[in-house]
């Protein structure tokens, strides 16, 4: 298959631009893939907000298609119908189809583009009622952002992938703000005021109702152990409510109560028939503050690749347990190394990364540097151990878990 997409890296290469998925959109007769469609954007928190979204609108007996970049470990993670991953013969089969019907133009969009492009034509075959939407970087210029979408989410704002946004929170804020066309609902995150007064000129200009996170609706954190995190969320039909998650990180309080109050507004007072508790509780995001007991030792996988994420990270596992080890597998053009000092040197090691990161002999100028193949000597002694930095090391680290466990004799 041409680039080994089932395997490959399909986000290796970035040209921002629209033009070459609205051509080949036009060339397959693609105009929408849903009845209503939601983008969510943002630096972090994507992936779980839609996931939270996309539980809390199945349980409300919505048909709902899911695309989410980048993938853990397969493609078949990207692709989701009805809260079911697509299965990968058949992503594979219509990516074949989509680059016949393409021809000519096909060798003219990006690895990202033909994936996302191959997620449109497969939205298409069906009948649903609402497309979610993960951007992949930015927003404005994004693949996916080619649809008049009815409703936006914007998780966060931060200094991330400055060589194509920006160099300042403002000029990421309004990169991040195209996904607001005319008449967009937006369901916005806690950002900081310089960021939201871009997006609120935005949003004024094109006539779309903005609602805010701490203004609108809110949550608190109730509970915080290493078993659950518990949050009051109150929203228009739902006031004081408790509900629990999986997710052991404050901060997917935040991304599930953004879903909550999308889902009151879709849903409307039939939101009290449905099972919302039970819909975030059983929300699985893989890879997302993802806890895994090996024996005696607890195995914290998180994908967080920026600072601010990192740096959240690092405040919840600090909250948690004060006797770490870290493995950080960093990729190029990100600010992660601000947060290697904040943790202690005896007990980071970092890890060469072969998807847009750096080399063994690059590291070694932040701190030690390990394998992959060492992981498992260090595992084997009681602790708390954090695979971070990168999707990376935690599909990684998940596909040899089970071998681990095996050596372990567990």
């Amino acid at each position: 298959m041409e680039g080994k997409f089932l395997t490959g890296n399909i986000d290796s290469s970035v040209n921002l631009s629209l033009d070459r998925v609205i051509r080949a959109c036009e060339k397959l007769s693609i105009d929408r893939i849903a009845e209503k469609t939601i983008i969510v954007g943002g630096t972090n928190g994507k992936g779980s907000t839609i996931l939270y979204l996309e539980s809390l609108l199945l349980r409300a007996g919505y048909r709902l298609f899911t695309y989410l970049s980048p993938h853990l470990l397969s493609v078949s993670d990207r692709i989701r119908v009805n809260g079911v991953n697509l299965e990968e013969i058949e992503i594979s089969r219509n990516y074949e189809e989509v680059r016949e019907k393409l021809n000519s133009i096909w060798d003219s969009l990006t690895p990202f583009e033909r994936f996302t492009v191959t997620s449109f034509y497969i939205a298409k075959q069906g009948k649903f009622d609402f497309a979610l939407l993960e951007v992949g970087m930015g927003g404005r210029l994004d693949a996916t952002n080619v649809f008049n979408n009815e409703y936006a989410v914007i998780t966060s704002i931060a200094l991330d992938h400055m060589d194509f946004l920006g160099d300042t929170i403002e000029e990421i804020a309004w990169e991040k703000a195209g996904i607001i066309k005319e008449g967009t609902f937006v369901v916005l995150g806690d950002i900081e005021s310089s960021a939201y007064g871009v997006i609120e000129g935005v949003a004024r200009g094109k006539k779309a109702i903005l609602k805010r996170v701490s203004r609108d609706f809110g949550y608190d954190i109730r509970n915080f152990s290493i078993e659950a995190i518990e949050f009051s969320y109150s929203g228009i039909y739902l006031k004081e409510s408790l509900f629990k998650l999986r997710q052991l990180n404050p901060v997917f309080a935040h991304n599930a109560s953004l879903s909550i109050y999308l889902a009151e507004n879709i849903v409307g007072s039939k939101i009290g028939n449905i099972d919302v508790y039970g819909a975030l509780l059983n929300t699985e995001i893989p890879g997302r503050f993802e806890v895994v007991r090996l024996s005696d030792s607890i195995i914290i996988l998180d994908v967080a690749h920026n600072f601010d994420a990192l740096k959240v990270v690092k405040d919840c596992v600090d909250r948690l347990s004060g006797d770490v080890v870290w493995f950080i597998s960093p990729v190029r053009g990100k600010n992660w190394w601000k947060v290697i000092d904040l943790i202690d040197p005896g007990r980071l090691f970092l890890v060469e990364n072969p998807v847009r990161g750096f080399k063994k002999e690059e590291l070694r100028r932040f701190g030690k540097v390990v394998d992959l193949d060492e992981l498992e000597t260090f595992i084997k002694n009681e602790g708390t151990y954090v695979f971070t930095g990168s999707f990376y090391i935690v599909g990684e680290v998940k596909r040899r878990l089970e071998k681990w466990k095996r050596s372990l004799k567990l």
